[in-house]
């Protein structure tokens, strides 16, 4: 099946069983949209559900709650990007024709998101995404590097697209910036050829920081460790995932990784509620982060459509697109075969 052939579009009329109760006899009430971009099938599939259950949660609540702006019920559209790159800057065209779409949430990793933010921006729809600066990130994960691990020395390895260059300068600036020296910083085409890093470097660094996408990642770190590095690896964003663990098994024990999707207690009527919708699968960072993440965005739709449909998505847009990064990234961990979170002087 090709992969546009095999996209998902999953069309989620939460509020369908609403609407003999809040409309007159012969009346329907209007609906809006609200759009998803994620992995629905392949490696990432699970990524891709998680947010998927929690922007579904989000959706049903407030349309149970009646709706938004003044009575609009909300559909969500999800298309799926495969978390492929060029996958996702084809589904941000899709949903720029859908005119019902006022806002999407998408590119949940930092190739998805720098691939499609473009297309979305030239469109003039708003993307929420945590993945919108991977410089920034990169710069965010050297200051846990330096503050909370306490390298002084580290290398890189990263991958060889435009978003991992931008984590591995962000990085390496930033952990200069605090005093850190950085050994060396290099890319590598083949799997195999990652152990190579430790021939090049004449001394073992305090951390090696890996910006590359999960699978990469996973692939690398069981190199590194074979090859007989010992010491501390940092993951970057894409590695806080249980796909790194599946993937990498042993060599993964030990590894940390810091992500934007957080690791905060999550409160428990959410955690119930995510449960029920899900069969009982038990939300994640990503899950949490996509509920607050629609309830935002939702919350952002229902002013602009005050003054009607007309130029809303216009309005969403304009009140999102002046937002910064909130700067928050959460520590991770790998304990007993599990990504868990790392505490300070770890």
């Amino acid at each position: 099946m090709s992969r546009r052939a095999g996209r998902l579009l999953l069309l989620l009329g939460s509020c369908l069983f609403l609407l003999a109760s809040c409309a007159f006899p012969g009346t329907v009430p209007e609906t809006v949209k609200l759009g998803l971009s994620a992995p629905f099938e392949g490696l990432y599939r699970d990524l891709g559900y998680e947010a998927l259950y929690a922007a579904r949660l989000a959706v049903r609540q407030v349309n149970q709650a009646g709706g938004i702006g003044g009575g609009y019920l909300v559909e969500l559209v999800a298309l799926n990007d495969m978390n492929d790159a060029q996958e996702a800057a084809a589904q941000a065209v899709e949903m720029a024709v859908d005119v019902g779409i006022l806002g999407v949430i998408g590119g949940l990793s930092p190739r998805t998101a720098t691939a499609s933010a473009p297309e979305y921006a030239t469109r003039g729809l708003a993307l929420v995404t945590p993945f919108a600066a991977p410089r920034y990130l990169g710069e965010l994960e050297a200051n846990l590097a330096a503050g909370v691990l306490g390298a002084h020395t580290a290398a890189i390895l990263h991958g060889a697209d435009a978003a991992d260059l931008a984590l591995a300068e962000g990085f390496s600036d930033a952990f200069a910036a605090q005093g850190g020296e950085v050994l060396l910083s290099a890319c590598y085409a083949s799997d195999d050829d990652a152990a190579n890093l430790l021939v090049e470097l004449a001394e073992e660094p305090d951390l090696l920081f890996v910006a590359a996408e999960t699978s990469r990642a996973a692939a690398w770190i069981v190199a590194l460790r074979a090859g007989g590095f010992g010491g501390t690896i940092f993951g970057g964003p894409e590695a806080a995932s249980a796909l790194l663990v599946k993937l990498a098994g042993a060599a993964s024990e030990g590894v940390y990784a810091a992500s934007p999707f957080g690791s905060g207690a999550m409160d428990s009527d959410f955690r119930s509620a995510y449960e029920a919708l899900s069969g009982g699968v038990a939300p994640r960072g990503v899950a949490a982060w996509t509920y607050a993440a629609a309830q935002d965005l939702l919350g952002v739709m229902s002013s602009a459509l005050e003054g009607g449909t007309d130029s809303a998505r216009q309005r969403t847009e304009e009140a999102l697109k002046h937002r910064s990064a909130d700067g928050s990234m959460a520590l991770y961990v790998v304990r007993g075969g599990q990504f868990l979170p790392a505490t300070e002087g770890e």
